[in-house]
């Protein structure tokens, strides 16, 4: 159970880092 919320968090966690990233580079590219 703790393992499946740790891995659910890890990949939220990733999924934002690279939104995060896309917007950044965006930004950057304006």
């Amino acid at each position: 159970m703790a393992a499946a919320i740790y891995l659910g968090l890890f990949g939220g966690g990733l999924a934002v880092a690279i939104a995060a990233s896309i917007v950044l580079r965006g930004i950057k590219l304006i």
